[in-house]
């Protein structure tokens, strides 16, 4: 599966991800896409805080096995 499938996969289920991201590896909660798939928008648990990120510069995406409770509207 690719990165924004998983990412998408994942979101779904309400699943936490790992993300690549800039050589770093972050445990995300993953909620939405925007312009037009270039950003992905997930509450990041290294920094505690929502996150935009970009697609591009994700490297590698896993399922983490590991469900949250929403903070804001999914949107897979």
């Amino acid at each position: 599966m690719d990165i924004i499938s998983t990412i998408k996969t994942c979101g779904a289920r309400k699943e936490m991800v790992y993300i690549t991201y800039e050589g770093q590896e972050r445990l995300v909660e993953p909620y939405y896409f925007r312009d037009g798939g270039l950003q992905f928008f997930a509450w990041c648990r290294m920094s505690k805080n929502i996150r935009s990120f970009t697609v591009t510069k994700i490297t590698a995406a896993r399922p983490s096995g590991l469900v949250y409770g929403p903070r804001y509207p999914v949107e897979f």
